[in-house]
């Protein structure tokens, strides 16, 4: 510091300006001769001022260390502007992943490339392919194959009932989606409509109900001891049946869908404190 003042003020002393590497960081060592008498006290007296010492320590020693705080805290500056710009932009990327999220949740049809992030086989496919052609799920088991499940697989387990009755927004399982598309192929085709109310068959045995001779649904003769699986409260079941009635409804099964909500209408008449309100209120949507 002293070298770079004397040349600049033109004042001829020999400064010796030595630099070494302390244990807390770079200082400079200033040894030799003082400037000029004139100037010394004018140029200590000023970065005193600037960072105030102790009696004894050298002002310019000081000097350096306030320099490099100061250096130091620019840096930390700048850091934070950096982020304050590259974060906004970086959400903003990973927001678009989540509007397809919030679109597809929503039942749109959106372009194969988008959902399933460059995967050749289109997701919207499986389900005809599974009531159609006898493709298996990701767990590798078929339609006939999840029929054959007795109650006690129906209700251990938790991956079948998003093929058996898929829905448009995501589950547990992405595959099992439904679409425009294939919402239209089960109202053309009467074979995917059969195998569906297979399906629903299916699960009123599970639920301990049976149709009548009129095709209204009505309590099976076990249905006090199915009923155990399913008629609690906050039951997974009734997630299940919220599920069902959707899918019906949206398959062009509208009037199985119906009768459905009408026979479990007469159960929380019966049983109203074994279903919450909010459960019904979900049924009851489902089913419209």
């Amino acid at each position: 510091m002293h070298f770079f003042l004397s040349k600049m003020l033109n004042i001829n002393a020999l400064i010796k300006d030595i630099p070494y590497v302390g244990s807390y960081g770079i200082m400079l060592s200033m040894n030799g001769a003082c400037m000029s008498s004139v100037w010394t006290p004018l140029t200590n007296q000023w970065a005193l001022d600037l960072w105030p010492h102790q009696e004894g320590e050298s002002c310019w020693l000081h000097l350096t260390q306030g320099c490099l705080n100061l250096a130091h805290k620019t840096v930390i500056a700048i850091a934070i502007l950096v982020a304050a710009v590259v974060t906004p932009f970086l959400l903003l990327i990973d927001g678009c992943g989540y509007i397809d999220d919030k679109a597809t949740s929503k039942g749109a049809s959106l372009p194969m490339e988008r959902v399933t992030r460059g995967r050749a086989q289109s997701q919207f496919s499986t389900i005809l392919d599974f009531y159609g052609k006898g493709a298996k799920t990701n767990q590798g088991v078929t339609f006939e194959q999840v029929l054959a499940y007795d109650d006690r697989k129906l209700e251990s387990e938790h991956n079948y009932i998003q093929w058996l009755f898929p829905l448009t927004r995501k589950g547990m399982h992405p595959s099992a989606l439904t679409n425009g598309k294939t919402m239209r192929a089960f109202k053309e085709r009467p074979e995917l409509r059969k195998k569906m109310l297979r399906a629903f068959n299916r699960m009123l045995q599970f639920y301990g109900f049976e149709r009548s001779q009129s095709g209204t649904i009505e309590e099976s003769a076990l249905f006090a001891q199915k009923a155990q699986n399913w008629l609690t409260p906050n039951n997974h079941n009734h997630l299940r049946i919220t599920r069902i009635l959707t899918s019906l409804r949206k398959h062009g099964l509208e009037n199985e869908a119906k009768q459905f909500f009408q026979a479990l209408d007469t159960i929380y008449q019966k049983y109203p404190s074994n279903i919450t309100e909010r459960t019904f209120h979900f049924w009851k949507n489902a089913a419209q």
